[in-house]
């Protein structure tokens, strides 16, 4: 499909892409790409996984070397790489696409890097290729680079049991995201991503303040609210989540004889025995309570029912 700028599309009328037939031509339902905000996905990572890689360059040799910053510089990397799998929205599913591709994909290629000071977020697209040497399927990834500190906390966090990974973020944030107008940011539908100015078929009729929107620049006024951003608002929220296992009685190590606690279970109050549920202590032993009734029927006799009742009612509150 080819790829198409209308100048007067989207819902504010202030330009959107549309993709075409090979004939050129727009249907009137043909949908309008135009550049949106608040286009939040979830991600659950699946298949997390742990790299470091590291180049090697080889020694040059001294006599050849003025000075040592003519030795190559050894470099090395770590990351965490995994599949984000885009979680459903309240009203459908969010996808992605490429602007001219019939193609939707629900999964983004993550991979979090270090940087020794500075943090990034890249998001984009790669549309699909396939010549002599490359073969390449039309995917999405989401780079982010955080500091050496933090990256160490993400990586300890992760290596628990059970971790999962949470990503969140507005892809409406990024650049050359589009996306059709809807009253609720909510609803899930197809955000698509353009690939290069290039494929557009009437390049040359985009005017240089919407490429200017549609790489998030900086407003050129200052009043332009729609696309102002609040420099207090994340780019990207990253989550770990992973299971408390419930132990009954003390964890692995835990003192229990009260060492660490100010008394052992015999010198807790009734009721707060490790060994016993707190209300036990209130029940008397029935095989005690069985013989001292039958010990007050041979006495008594025959006696009234509710006499039995109110001898009952007696015992346990003395014994009790």
């Amino acid at each position: 499909m080819k790829v198409k700028f209308l100048p007067k599309g989207g819902f504010n009328k202030s330009g959107a892409f549309v993709e075409v037939g090979d004939d050129g031509t727009v249907s009137k339902k043909a949908d309008e790409f135009e550049i949106q905000r608040h286009l939040t996905l979830d991600l659950i990572c699946k298949d997390v996984s742990f790299g470091v890689g590291i180049e090697v360059k080889s020694d040059l040799k001294k006599a050849e070397a003025e000075d040592d910053k003519d030795q190559p510089e050894r470099i090395s990397s770590r990351s965490i790489r995994a599949t984000g799998v885009i979680q459903e929205s309240r009203w459908s599913q969010f996808e992605l696409s490429i602007l001219g591709s019939p193609g939707r994909h629900r999964t983004i290629d993550v991979s979090i890097g270090e940087l020794p000071e500075n943090e990034l977020v890249r998001v984009g697209g790669v549309g699909g290729i396939d010549d002599i040497d490359l073969d390449v399927d039309e995917s999405f990834y989401l780079s982010i680079y955080l500091t050496t500190e933090r990256f160490d906390d993400l990586r300890k966090e992760l290596s628990f049991p059970g971790a999962a990974l949470k990503i969140r973020f507005d892809i409406g944030r990024f650049s050359n995201f589009f996306a059709t107008w809807s009253p609720s940011i909510s609803e899930g539908r197809v955000i698509k991503y353009l690939s290069s100015p290039s494929d557009v078929e009437n390049e040359s009729e985009v005017p240089d303040e919407f490429w200017r929107r549609a790489k998030r620049e900086k407003p050129a006024d200052e009043d332009d609210i729609d696309f102002k951003f609040d420099l207090s608002e994340s780019d990207l929220d990253i989550s770990v989540y992973r299971p408390i296992v419930g132990i009954i009685g003390p964890m692995p190590g835990e003192p229990t004889d009260g060492d660490e606690f100010g008394a052992a279970d015999e010198d807790l109050a009734p009721g707060l025995s490790t060994g016993a549920p707190a209300s036990s202590h209130r029940w008397p032993n029935l095989e005690k309570l069985e013989g001292e009734i039958t010990k007050i029927r041979r006495r008594l006799g025959v006696v009234s029912v509710v006499s039995v009742f109110a001898l009952v009612v007696f015992i346990l509150w003395s014994l009790g």
